[in-house]
């Protein structure tokens, strides 16, 4: 979108400090029966362990671009009918999580299992610097300064030695003064949407060597939240000596958050806020061990690791159930089916099931995926059966916005995704946008707090964040949110999020830097479209001027991925469609986009992308508007601009997604920070999508 500020939303820090982030479980607990590799559409049902007493577990699917990862062997729990459930044998152990007890999630009896500090930058409170090292939060004073001058950098390590069964981490804290408190932020590093509706979670903590001064010992307390952020507390309670004990957070009937989608967990140590004797710096080893969830249901398996199906769902709570109720959520989902043409992967060993039952069948691989590649024919978009398609959804914000703000994970972008399916403005597509270093946005720039690593043009009043690396930046948000969508039967646009000048400055040899690296690593994703440039703004350049850049962004794209859907800009923040689809770039699979809000929505404007739609297909990537809004770019009081556009776009049969799916960012289709309530504008895209879901849709 051109001219707006785009604003991120910050994760607010609650309660006695910096919330940490900590995933609860390596792996999402098994939802009951067995599932072969789970895929966009790709993936076969195994048949589970359906017959055992003890519950058996069919592996995931792993195979050869198909499944990669199977669904982790999720199982019946516990079987049918055996009070408190045996544990079923299933596939071998994850490499991720270790699921050894009726409810234990991890034990760390094989070191840290992935176990990491969050990476958070603390800030010195005097100076500003940043503090080395800085995969850490500290809050120094409760009135909200970053980092007190001398507080020291808490280490984390796994201890061999300490613990029942041997193994826990070891968080080492020197308190320097009164009123600090640290949160060790401590995180499995692939934080996954968590039920725990009616559980109770513990963990357990002990203080050793107990320190002699206890004046300044504070208490330990676990914190949950869930996706808009809500948290839910357990009571501060105090160590007494050098002994374990255990801490709870019962989820039970909880109204402050929503149970069934707990995404972060945190641990809190804290000094004495108000010490009875002069503060001495204090030095203290907590070890943690034994993170369990318990409750009415058997705790399913442990979701596979990268190459090895997971092993088989443990039993029933040990006080309430018999035979152990299903799992409450499915493993983790495989990756399968994303890759048109990809060979089918094979199926994981079977299981050997529990105690008297048969091992699962064995599930298949994801296959190809079941979304077909679109092509261009003429001014339509088609289906290989010919049929003329036309793609409606919405756009996300920044996704290295919702990495950072959510945990540091792509889980971040994933709960997005679901909450506008659970508001009905998914549709058939969504787009991310993946924002450079500096996003200049005509004099407003902005600066991603997770950028693609790219970005080089004029000075800028924001500071650019120091980015992942390029392999660092796919591998963990942008493919991932690829693939959870493709998972979820979804066409995705890869959207190069820059809005500046084109034929000067340095954006533009920036997006062919991006695409260069970007183009191959999708081009086997017959679902996934690439939009080289968000909005050249080139006010004053004429088409043909911007029009050999456009092409270099295209044969940059065409090098690696020579039939992905290509989405072509024009100058003005793409208001001139109609002269780029009457003069076009080289090349096939070429669509034409236009960014429409109420205030530019003019004449000359509505004459270009009539010209366009009569010469090839068009797709609006950005649409929207603010009913009674002053903002002069988005803001309409016509109480039915939305309808007459609706009209208009559903006339010429263009494709669109809709700006933007947040309640922050500009224009807003959700009015609440939990995102359910839908603005004017959000009604309208979800009425407009419910009525078109399956008239212009693959067959």
């Amino acid at each position: 979108m051109g001219i707006l500020k785009r604003r991120f939303k910050q994760l607010a820090l609650i309660g006695l400090g910096a919330t940490g982030i900590l995933s609860a479980c390596a792996s999402n607990p098994g939802s009951g029966g067995s599932t072969g590799g789970a895929s966009a559409k790709g993936g076969s049902t195994g048949s589970g362990g359906v017959s055992a007493t003890g519950g058996s577990t069919g592996s995931g699917g792993a195979g050869a671009k198909g499944g990669s990862t199977g669904s982790g062997g999720v199982s019946a729990m516990g079987g049918s009918n055996v009070t408190g459930g045996t544990t079923g044998s299933g596939g071998a152990k994850s490499s991720g999580g270790v699921c050894s007890g009726a409810d234990t999630l991890f034990d760390f009896s094989s070191g840290d299992q992935g176990w990491v500090f969050n990476t958070y930058q603390a800030k010195d409170a005097t100076t500003g610097a940043a503090v080395s090292p800085y995969n850490l939060v500290v809050e120094g004073n409760l009135s909200g300064g970053d980092l007190d001058a001398g507080v020291q950098a808490p280490t984390l390590a796994a201890d061999s030695t300490v613990g029942d069964p041997p193994g826990s981490l070891k968080v080492v804290v020197t308190f320097t003064g009164p009123n600090q408190q640290v949160n060790p932020n401590i995180n499995w590093g692939q934080n996954a949407l968590q039920d725990w509706t009616n559980k109770v979670v513990s963990v357990d903590v002990k203080i050793d060597p107990f320190p002699s001064d206890t004046t300044n010992i504070g208490g330990i307390m676990l914190y949950a939240q869930d996706t808009t952020w809500a948290g839910q507390y357990g009571s501060m309670t105090f160590p007494t000596d050098n002994a374990w004990h255990t801490y709870t957070l019962d989820m039970t009937g909880t109204t402050s958050v929503n149970p069934a989608e707990i995404i972060q967990f945190t641990v809190q140590l804290a000094s004495a806020g108000t010490p009875t004797a002069p503060f001495a710096p204090t030095t203290v080893t907590a070890y943690i061990d034994n993170i369990t969830v318990s409750g009415n249901a058997g705790s399913g398996g442990c979701g596979g690791g990268s190459t090895t199906p997971a092993s088989g769902g443990a039993g029933g709570s040990k006080t309430t159930a018999s035979g152990g109720g299903a799992g409450t959520s499915t493993g983790g989902s495989g990756t399968g089916g994303v890759f048109a043409g990809g060979t089918t992967g094979t199926g994981g060993a079977a299981g050997s099931g529990g105690t008297t039952g048969s091992g699962g069948a064995t599930g298949s691989g994801g296959s190809n995926g079941s979304l077909p590649a679109l092509t261009v024919n003429g001014t339509k978009l088609q289906d290989p059966s010919g049929k003329t398609i036309v793609l409606r959804g919405s756009a996300l914000i920044d996704i290295g916005a919702l990495y950072s703000n959510g945990g540091h994970s792509a889980a971040g972008i994933t709960a997005r995704m679901d909450k506008l399916a659970a508001a009905g403005v998914q549709g058939h597509v969504v787009r991310l946008p993946v924002y450079p270093k500096i996003d200049y946005n005509a004099g407003y720039p902005t600066c991603s707090p997770l950028p693609y690593p790219v970005g080089s043009g004029p000075s800028a009043s924001c500071t650019p964040a120091t980015p992942m690396t390029a392999s660092d930046y796919v591998s963990k948000l942008l493919k991932p949110a690829v693939d959870y969508a493709t998972s979820k039967n979804l066409y995705v646009i890869i959207d190069y999020h820059q809005i500046d000048n084109a034929t000067t400055g340095t954006s533009a040899a920036d997006a062919t830097t991006f695409w260069t690296d970007i183009a191959p690593q999708f081009a086997n994703y017959a679902n996934v479209i690439y939009e080289p440039f968000n909005e050249p703004i080139d006010g004053s350049a004429s088409w043909g001027t911007l029009k050999p850049v456009v092409q270099g962004w295209i044969n940059t794209i065409r090098a690696g991925a020579p039939n992905n859907i290509i989405i072509v800009p024009s100058t003005s923040y793409d208001q001139h469609p109609g002269d780029a689809a009457s003069n076009p770039p080289d090349g096939a699979n070429l669509m034409y986009t236009a960014h429409i809000y109420p205030g530019n929505w003019k004449t000359n404007f509505q004459s270009q992308v009539t010209t366009a739609v009569a010469k090839a297909p068009v797709f609006i990537t950005e649409w929207g508007y603010a009913l009674n809004s002053s903002d002069s770019t988005i803001g309409t009081s016509s109480a039915t601009w939305g309808t007459d556009f609706e009209t208009l776009v559903d006339s010429n049969g263009a494709s669109w997604t809709a700006w933007v799916t947040d309640n922050s960012w500009t224009p807003s289709i959700f009015s609440d920070s939990g995102l359910t309530q839908l603005t004017d504008f959000g009604t309208l895209v979800k009425n407009w999508l419910a009525a078109k879901a399956t008239s212009d849709w693959v067959q």
